[in-house]
């Protein structure tokens, strides 16, 4: 799928060829919708049963069932003792029909429209919301990780944050062995108890991934100036530190800023701070207003601002409604951002916009 592409006549006939289709027969548009979030589950999660694929798409087992037995005897699922998978064919259909799912539900032309308006290097919208489906997560990440895959290069080096959906883009970046040296960075020290969301953890898993080396910045997050002052002089600190003005890629998420002040263990007089100050999202600890200015910064090993600035792919993962006024609060500090989100961030994001 190449998601955020610009709207070019094939697009426009595409567009207009589905505008058509919804007047004539609308009921075929919403059949190929249905048949395809069903091949999709069941490529995202096979092998899967009946039941838990009607759960995923909260539909009945009888219309499951139904569709899953016309998708058989097209011979694009296969029915196995472990569960459903899919042929060939039908991984070869999912691929095939993610453009035209992407132009049917207009995101094509939102992705544009949010490039234009946040100053954007590029937007990429996977269909659907984050925060009622979990399968909408692990196509971020999936879509996330295939970006990741294009701009890859010898030479390489990327930083990383810790974080949720970070983790959703590691675990679903391919495996790529055939770049050389390439160097996995931690963008900041640790952060919280969820070892397994800290950018060391994740670091670690996605230098694995590309057969990349990595370094660690064992450091927790947060910690005094005068702590700071001394761990900044270590040899194995400035190691990690030094590399931040030679990065290439830096992929983050962004989190809304009160629960980011809260999951940093900030103090109940810093959180007010920060809340006065009027700040909305917060990414590599630093929080931003509704105008992308930074109103409070963490007392923190990691990249600095002006390092960020000068890196040629920032690529920010952040979905969910909820966390529209967060993006685009992040995104308005520094303009060239990749963005990948989902649809319901999206549309939230252009009414706030």
């Amino acid at each position: 799928m190449v998601y955020g592409t610009n709207i070019d006549q094939g697009v426009i006939f595409l567009n207009n060829l589905i505008e058509v289709e919804k007047l004539l027969v609308p009921e075929m548009l919403d059949l190929l919708e249905l048949r395809y979030d069903i091949l999709s589950n069941i490529f995202t999660n096979e092998p899967i049963g009946r039941r838990v694929l009607s759960i995923n798409l909260k539909m009945g087992e009888r219309i499951i069932r139904k569709e899953v037995d016309r998708l058989k005897e097209c011979r694009l699922v296969k029915i196995e003792p472990s569960g459903m998978i899919l042929t060939e064919e039908g991984i070869e259909v999912v691929k095939k029909a993610e453009d035209i799912i992407h132009n049917i539900r207009g995101l094509s032309r939102l992705e544009c429209e949010l490039r234009e308006k946040l100053n954007l290097e590029k937007v990429i919208i996977v269909p659907g919301d984050s925060e009622k489906d979990n399968l909408v997560k692990e196509q971020l990440g999936l879509a996330a990780g295939q970006y990741l895959k294009e701009i890859l290069k010898d030479n390489c080096r990327i930083a990383i944050t810790g974080g949720t959906t970070v983790k959703k883009v590691v675990d679903n970046t391919p495996i790529i062995a055939n770049h050389k040296n390439v160097n996995v960075l931690p963008a900041r020290g640790g952060i919280g108890k969820n070892v397994n969301i800290q950018a060391n953890t994740l670091t670690a898993a996605l230098a694995e991934k590309l057969r990349a080396s990595y370094s660690l910045l064992h450091l927790d997050d947060n910690i005094s100036n005068e702590t700071l002052n001394i761990m900044m002089k270590e040899k194995q600190i400035r190691r990690v530190t030094e590399n931040y003005d030679k990065l290439d890629i830096l992929l983050f998420g962004i989190g809304k800023a009160e629960e980011m002040a809260e999951r940093r263990g900030l103090t109940q007089e810093k959180i007010v701070k920060i809340k006065e100050a009027g700040a909305f999202g917060e990414a590599f600890g630093y929080y931003f207003d509704d105008k992308g200015n930074i109103v409070y910064s963490s007392t923190t090993v990691g990249i600095k601002i002006n390092q960020i600035r000068n890196i040629k792919h920032r690529i920010a993962v952040s979905a969910g409604k909820s966390k529209a006024r967060a993006i685009a609060s992040v995104l308005k500090f520094n303009s060239g951002i990749v963005l990948i989100t989902d649809e319901a961030a999206a549309r939230e994001l252009l009414s706030i916009l």
